[in-house]
């Protein structure tokens, strides 16, 4: 199952899981999760945890306006979420202004 979303992450804030209560936020079986995500502007930063496995960790985001491109803007590729993990994908705006987040999230059951 692949999500690509633009969300806007406003001043000074954190979203501490941009994945909530959409499809993806739970893994239905042992599968590879790929994240590919870019921000308008600069100044975002990510973290994607699995449960309690943190993934990537506080990782600054490339500023594009068009959004990820495969494969430039792979932050975390395959790693491996077992059945029934929580993805947890909290975002970070570091400036005075809203940003816009886009991601592109792929699971893949093996």
């Amino acid at each position: 199952m692949q999500r690509r979303t633009d969300i806007s992450i406003a001043a000074n804030s954190t979203n501490p899981n941009v994945l909530q209560g959409l499809s993806v936020e739970y893994v239905r079986d042992d599968s590879t999760v790929t994240l590919a995500a870019t921000g308008a502007v600069a100044g975002l930063r990510a973290t994607l945890r699995f449960s309690d496995e943190v993934v990537l960790d506080d990782a600054n985001l490339p500023a594009l306006a068009t959004g990820p491109v495969l494969p430039d803007h792979i932050l975390v590729g395959r790693a491996f979420a077992g059945r029934a993990d929580r993805l947890l994908l909290s975002v970070t705006n570091t400036t005075a202004g809203a940003i816009v987040l886009t991601y592109l999230i792929d699971v893949n059951p093996v």
